[in-house]
């Protein structure tokens, strides 16, 4: 196996991979649980859903992040919330996209930051296609967590023994 193989397959960067990528949902949750009536105005700029899904979806999905998040940080079933992850990002980039490069509807993302400050439609419609790379960046961590975590059985795995030194090159 190469040295990057192996590396990149080490569970001293799987453990921080999953912790990174369940803080980042952790972080992306919290104001959504706060304001529920805020995400949803947030969720309906988007112009994706009927009317009657919005709510539930401003109701469901910062649950399904933060779950997502404290399973990746405190290591349970983490291939399985990494794919939970996956999942929502594609959905959010999905979203972006759409909005900025179709429709070219300038919406806030509302990921982490519910109020965030007012921008020109050019500048909304710009941020909007470097969310989409940053959402495929995060998509990266969530792959990486599930074909290291492919190796083994899905399991229950504390982080914090695994927090020792890196492996050896």
């Amino acid at each position: 196996m190469s040295g990057l193989r192996r590396w990149l397959s080490s569970e001293w960067l799987a453990v921080r991979t999953q912790i990174a990528l369940g803080v980042i949902f952790i972080v992306a949750a919290v104001p959504k649980i706060g304001q529920p009536p805020v995400f949803a105005k947030s969720v309906h700029a988007y112009h994706m859903l009927p009317d009657s899904l919005v709510n539930a979806l401003a109701l469901f999905l910062p649950g399904i992040e933060m779950v997502a998040g404290l399973a990746l940080v405190l290591g349970i079933r983490p291939r399985a919330a990494a794919w939970v992850s996956a999942a929502m990002l594609a959905m959010f980039m999905v979203a972006l996209a759409y909005n900025a490069f179709i429709t070219e509807n300038p919406v806030n993302c509302s990921c982490f930051d519910l109020h965030p400050e007012p921008k020109t439609c050019a500048q909304l419609l710009t941020e909007m296609k470097e969310l989409v790379l940053r959402d495929l960046g995060i998509l990266l961590l969530a792959a990486h967590v599930i074909w290291v975590r492919g190796r083994a059985a899905d399991r229950i795995d504390l982080v914090t023994p695994a927090l020792g030194a890196p492996p050896a090159a």
